[in-house]
């Protein structure tokens, strides 16, 4: 733990030390949709547009950090291009952002001819017109942050000159992109710029969109010390700072053009290597801070993840002390364990007054089991639905980290489904009931609830069933809450199980209440199978559940998909029709999958007309390389495949 935080650390010092102005978050700080037309879903420009963004996502990092394109014919042809920011061509940091923009800008943008989204090291642009080669100068986006820097007219004559003289460098470079750093001005300060043009322009059409920019530029905010301009054709950003701490680049040094094997300028490398002496110091400081922290833990001081009267809406979640657990549980006796996951060991008990219980232990040495703690005091404590698990409440004393749930008596969805003789219990009527309870307890996180809740770790082992066999969505851990507004989110420590993440999450970190659906379409085709997502295969072919529930419902063979314990029911239709709902929510395209209002009705009203799915391209190979999750890796994607919470499966 100590040398992964330390790896964070350095590799956020070194980027402060290359680009000294305020960094703004990898997420979008602008987009714009414009365009004299809307299109519709499933048209053939939407079908153009998601060919072009595509490619773009596999085809980085492109060759210099540019590239555009077309797709189509007539009037559906769309026009695009990405372009990463001067310096970052051949680094990582471009192929998660043209990624990234690309997988963000259709649903910003929905339905509009015409987009542009600005990231910190990328941009990308489409439209209905081709507008390679001319240049765009009515939509000019200026952001501005810092104090008025001291010495005014000092200062702009530096600026004035610093800015164009790099229009000048950058129109006569083939790249249409230059820097220079450090540059001093009065009052012990240094001034750095930068200024770029997409690639598809003339030199005379870069210079143009730039001097443009910088006179728009200097009438709006040319007192602020960090400004940044943001145009369809190009950009532009300079930055004021404190010389102290810093080396004062001589003019001469700095308006040298000259590059390193990696494609960055001279300045940044000298100052790449400058920042190299502060490294010891962080490490000494990181290497304390860790002790420290470690120390911290085993306090057991965690008093901060119980929820105030505030978090729970109004009322506390009861606090059940230990001896009492202890007294329920016979001491944590094997006898009453349940099974064992990734939180800890999970254990039957029974208060005095006859309640059964469930109680999970947090491992001492678990920091993941941290994480899901809070998570789910955090989260459960404020939900409350039919279709959820209800927590009783939680205990903190001494090392002992405890959460009590409500006991449910049939034990998890995985234990039926997959086994060959619990599934004789599960005909076709009460599979198609648990799987309206999920969808219900889903579309609570999503919409109903007073929170809106993205579960990320949906399968059939996180389904519990209570005596009557109503399904409850369990195990929280993993869960994020969105703002009301918010649509989508990314993380760069994807956890959960493989066989069950939607392909945005898997492979580019991006979460959403899309890709709850995407685990729900998996669950409700093996609810329908009655095989695991990971151990389906046709000899003949190798093919995946996805790939086989596709190919025999496109066959029109639908129902040899089907549970054998289900080829006798009078149901086909209806379970035809859930196969059909199964793949739907199985799309690659997180757009093309319906929401869970949609869902919901579609599984309840068959007089609702259901699109027609494509074929799914994101299937689970053949072998699954076993990893372990581990969510506090930031670097590392991780996963388990189809690994459940509870190893051996008894009621809890």
């Amino acid at each position: 733990m100590a040398s992964l935080l330390f790896l964070h650390l350095l590799t956020i010092l070194s980027f402060t030390f290359l680009l000294p102005e305020p960094v703004i978050a990898q997420q979008y700080p602008y987009h714009n949709c414009t365009g004299t037309r809307s299109y519709s879903p499933g048209t053939p420009y939407d079908n153009n547009l998601r060919q072009l963004l595509n490619d773009f996502r596999n085809n980085t990092p492109t060759p210099g950090g540019f590239a555009n394109s077309s797709v189509g014919e007539g009037s559906d042809k769309v026009y695009g291009l990405v372009l990463c920011g001067g310096g970052f061509e051949r680094n990582e940091r471009c192929t998660r952002c043209v990624i990234d923009a690309a997988l963000s800008i259709q649903p910003l943008c929905a339905y509009k001819t015409q987009g542009v989204i600005w990231y910190q090291f990328c941009l990308l642009r489409y439209s209905e017109e081709d507008f390679f080669g001319k240049v765009e100068m009515r939509d000019l986006n200026f952001f501005q942050s810092g104090a008025n820097y001291s010495e005014l007219m000092a200062v702009n004559r530096t600026l004035s000159g610093l800015l164009f003289g790099l229009v000048e460098r950058a129109t006569s470079d083939p790249s249409l992109f230059a820097i220079q750093m450090g540059v001093p001005v009065a009052g012990h300060q240094t001034l750095s710029g930068w200024v770029q043009c997409t690639r598809d322009l003339s030199s005379q059409g870069c210079s143009e969109c730039l001097r443009h920019g910088i006179e728009q530029m200097f009438k709006c905010c040319s007192r602020s010390s960090w400004v940044q301009m943001l145009g369809e054709s190009c950009i532009m950003r300079y930055w004021v700072v404190a010389a102290t701490g810093w080396p004062a680049a001589s003019p001469s040094a700095s308006s040298s053009n000259t590059t390193g094997r990696n494609g960055l300028s001279s300045t940044v490398i000298a100052i790449i290597s400058i920042s190299t002496t502060f490294f010891g110091v962080l490490f000494f400081a990181c290497v304390c801070y860790c002790l420290w922290r470690r120390k911290e833990r085993l306090k057991g001081n965690i008093g901060e993840h119980v929820p105030s009267k505030k978090d729970g809406e109004g009322k506390e979640l009861p606090l059940f002390d230990l001896d009492t657990l202890k007294a329920a549980t016979n001491n944590f006796s094997d006898q009453n364990k349940l099974g064992k996951g990734g939180f800890g060991p999970v254990y039957k008990g029974k208060l005095s007054d006859g309640q059964e219980i469930a109680v999970k232990r947090l491992s001492r040495s678990s920091g993941q089991g941290l994480e899901e703690f809070r998570n789910e005091v955090v989260v459960i404590a404020k939900l409350q639905h039919r279709n959820l698990v209800r927590l009783l409440g939680c205990c903190l004393e001494s090392e002992e980290k405890l959460l009590v749930y409500e006991y449910m008596h049939n034990g998890s969805l995985d234990a039926y489904i997959f086994d060959s003789s619990k599934k004789q219990q599960l005909q076709w009527r009460k599979r198609f009931d648990i799987v309206v309870g999920i969808a219900r307890g889903l579309l609570y996180l999503h919409q109903d609830s007073r929170l809106r809740i993205i579960h990320r770790d949906l399968k059939a082992s996180n389904v519990l069933l209570d005596h009557e066999m109503n399904p409850k969505i369990s195990d929280f851990g993993m869960a994020r809450i969105f703002e009301t507004n918010q649509t989508q989110a990314n993380t760069n420590r994807v956890v959960g199980t493989y066989g069950y993440m939607a392909p945005e999450y898997a492979m580019d970190g991006l979460f959403s209440m899309k890709s709850d659906v995407f685990s729900f379409g998996i669950l409700l085709l093996e609810i329908i199978c009655g095989k695991k997502n990971t151990g389906l295969y046709l000899r003949e072919s190798s093919q995946s559940l996805l790939g086989t529930a596709w190919r025999l419902w496109h066959e029109g063979k639908g129902m040899e998909f089907t549970d054998p314990v289900l080829c006798q029911s009078r149901h086909d239709s209806e379970i035809l029709r859930c196969i059909q709902i199964g793949l739907l929510c199985v799309q690659e395209d997180p757009m093309e999958r319906p929401n869970m209002t949609s869902t919901l009705s579609m599984l309840n009203n068959e007089a609702v007309a259901l699109p027609v799915p494509r074929e799914p391209t994101f299937l689970v190979e053949r072998r699954i390389p076993r990893v372990e999750s581990d969510p506090s890796s930031s670097s590392i994607k991780t996963h388990s495949t189809n690994r459940i919470t509870i190893s051996e499966i008894k009621p809890r």
